[in-house]
């Protein structure tokens, strides 16, 4: 089952994530939508979300393990976060691309530059 669904506007791309953790990028190429990138980590993707000029990928996983990565594919950061029972829900792009913002259940902000 499809859980979300994030647009790259600058890339012209769609990222879809399922209820196993299965990461689905898809490209429209000749008229028709094609899968460009599969990832599967076997873990919950709990939010997906593309930078402000589409070259980045910011990934949460249910387990604390949270991934940024290049439109291509290509890993450049990843940490497994410990925060003591705490899960990380969401995650955003500072306006200039540089930092990131999660968040976590209960209340808790992690900043990354």
């Amino acid at each position: 089952m499809v859980t979300l669904v994030k647009w790259n506007e600058p890339y012209q791309k769609l990222a879809s994530c399922d209820s196993s953790g299965i990461i689905f990028v898809w490209i429209k190429y000749e008229g028709r939508w094609s899968i460009e990138l599969i990832n599967d980590r076997n873990t919950q993707v709990t939010d997906f979300a593309w930078s402000h000029d589409g070259r980045m990928a910011l990934i949460c996983y249910q387990d604390g393990f949270v991934l940024v990565g290049s439109v291509a594919g290509q890993r450049y950061w990843s940490s497994t976060l410990n925060l003591d029972r705490a899960a990380i829900l969401c995650g955003i792009w500072a306006p200039d691309d540089h930092q990131r913002h999660l968040n976590a259940e209960p209340l808790l902000q992690v900043q990354h530059h």
